[in-house]
């Protein structure tokens, strides 16, 4: 039998309506499996987590008595293979996303992911390839480059709505950017790496004034 390929999630490929989900109150038959959970109240996502076993995990939530107390909560999963490293798709989708819950957590700037495909003796050359076909492991996060761009892309959304000015245009002013290729990269467009280094660069400076 030909060996199943082990495929990254991206964020840009969930619809997170479409994944299987259950209302909070019937959260004692959620499946016993790896996941991202999403949990989502009156159609809005409000935080994104990650565990090896979903159903134990819902019994003793840190947030259970939180999400309760709303009886529109629902828990959305995406199960996850073995082979990838939930902590590092938690923190890409995350990124993404930026769901409001969790955003008192994340960029600490001590916390970096690890590759998201776990290094081992199974691991091969062809198994890595497979895992994400765009591009090699960037340096800084240890990610694909599809999925570094992506964080940044969440780093720049967040950012930006600590802002009292989210004008594009003021933004792109700071950055040394022109609107519409910052606009264009801030709505899924792509960036060079010039466009990304002078982004990041603002994110890290707007982070540090929040901090």
């Amino acid at each position: 039998m030909p060996r199943m390929q082990t495929i990254l999630p991206l964020p840009q490929m969930i619809a997170i309506d479409a994944l299987p989900s259950l209302p909070l109150r019937q959260r004692d038959a959620l499946p016993e499996e790896a996941a991202i959970y999403f949990v989502l109240q009156h159609g809005t996502l409000r935080y994104i987590g990650q565990t090896k076993y979903l159903n134990k995990r819902w019994r003793h939530h840190h947030r259970l008595q939180q999400y309760t107390q709303e009886e529109t909560t629902m828990i959305a999963w995406l199960a996850v293979p073995q082979t990838l490293s939930l902590v590092a798709i938690e923190r890409v989708f995350i990124d993404y996303f930026a769901p409001t819950d969790n955003l008192v957590r994340m960029h600490r700037r001590d916390s970096v992911p690890k590759p998201l495909l776990r290094q081992s003796k199974a691991s091969s050359p062809s198994l890595i390839k497979s895992v994400d076909p765009l591009a090699k492991p960037n340096n800084r996060y240890g990610l694909p480059v599809a999925s570094t761009i992506n964080l940044l892309r969440g780093r720049f959304h967040r950012c930006r709505c600590h802002r009292e000015e989210r004008d594009y245009q003021a933004i792109a002013t700071e950055m040394g950017l022109t609107k519409s290729t910052l606009y264009r990269f801030a709505k899924g467009g792509s960036a060079q790496e010039e466009v990304l280094t002078k982004i990041e660069q603002w994110c890290d400076k707007e982070e540090a004034r929040h901090a």
